[in-house]
């Protein structure tokens, strides 16, 4: 084989090689881009969720009429995030879970009563958990109960 044969024939090899680095530069980026988009959404989604169980729970201890327009226009807020999600996620699980909280929060929000919403991440169903949380759930749900039946406490 001549010299400048060999020559254009590693330059081309080059050359495509370059070209399929460079369009997974391009698609490892997009992804990276698009992965980063979904995190922040799924943050500021359980943040939403944080932030009206504060507003129930604020609600339940004081009785202010501010804190019900709060958790609508947290619920709202949460309901357009939710939407985004749903365009934004391409997974079909996460489709699946987006619908799912939607559905939950639909629901929930056409009783106009108030609901017992408990979400924590990293645990799992209960094996392990330690006295003291379980306790404080315990609390925290019959204190509600006990509000929505309309019990008073007697000292």
């Amino acid at each position: 084989m001549r010299l400048r044969t060999r020559f254009r024939l590693s330059a081309a090899v080059t050359f495509g090689a370059f070209l399929l680095l460079a369009a997974a530069m391009a698609w490892v980026s997009r992804e990276s881009l698009r992965a980063e988009e979904e995190s922040g959404l799924a943050r500021a989604i359980a943040k939403g969720q944080y932030e009206r169980a504060l507003l129930r729970d604020e609600y339940l201890l004081f009785r202010e009429e501010r804190v019900v327009g709060q958790w609508e226009r947290k619920t709202s807020d949460l309901a357009t995030l939710l939407a985004r999600a749903d365009a934004t996620f391409e997974a079909a699980e996460e489709r699946q879970l987006v619908a799912e909280m939607s559905a939950r929060l639909q629901a929930a929000t056409d009783s106009g009563r108030p609901i017992y919403l408990y979400v924590t991440s990293g645990a799992g169903h209960g094996l392990g958990t330690a006295l003291s949380v379980r306790l404080d759930q315990d609390a925290d749900w019959l204190s509600f109960l006990i509000d929505q039946l309309g019990m008073k406490w007697v000292p």
